[in-house]
């Protein structure tokens, strides 16, 4: 948000005629797996669900309830997995995310530098499927040039796992997509990361 309004207060995108607003969008699972490992999504599914939860779990303590909270996402389909465990069952017997299994998952996070909230898989992936967009669009002759103001960042993220505030690689996600891509004539893709 706060680039967005950096963005608009300097007025970036009022030039129409030079500058265009991609619309943000979600990476899709084949977008994803063309450089991410299944198990990176399955964690990617969990830290999702560990969010909802325990933002459900925090409603509750507080006293706000209305369960099926958890940013009202409703779980996102992951491969080798049946669902999402939802908000709404954050105190049953259901789900595997007991307090201990929350601050576990934490915990390897902090080691790993990723530090997570029930909005963080979501982000990630608008960060990733908005970054595939631009590029595409860019491989296909429709926009000169782009810049992604997108977050979280991904060139820390490994193929199995996230890692160093990172969730998903965006631009190998990008770069991988617009080589697979049939509209474009795209066969090579240089990435510079300073």
């Amino acid at each position: 948000a706060a680039i967005a309004k950096r963005v608009k207060r300097d007025g970036i995108l009022a030039d129409k005629a030079s500058v265009k607003h991609v619309k943000a969008r979600k990476a899709t699972d084949d977008e994803l797996l063309l450089v991410h490992s299944h198990q990176h999504l399955e964690t990617m599914g969990m830290i999702q669900d560990a969010g909802a939860v325990g933002a459900a779990r925090r409603r509750d303590a507080a006293g706000g309830g209305g369960g099926g909270g958890g940013g009202g996402k409703g779980g996102r389909r992951r491969s080798g997995r049946s669902g999402a465990v939802s908000a709404d069952s954050a105190d049953s017997a259901e789900t595997p995310y007991t307090p201990e299994v929350l601050k576990a998952l934490r915990n390897k996070g902090e080691r790993d530098s990723i530090y997570f909230n029930d909005s963080t898989a979501d982000s990630a992936l608008y960060a990733a499927g908005s970054t595939v967009e631009l590029c595409q669009q860019v491989a296909r002759g429709e926009l000169k040039n782009g810049f992604a103001a997108v977050r979280p960042p991904g060139h820390h993220c490994e193929c199995d796992g996230p890692l160093g505030f990172c969730f998903f690689n965006s631009v190998a996600v990008a770069a991988r997509a617009v080589q697979r891509a049939t509209d474009n004539d795209v066969k090579k893709v240089l990435i510079l990361d300073w």
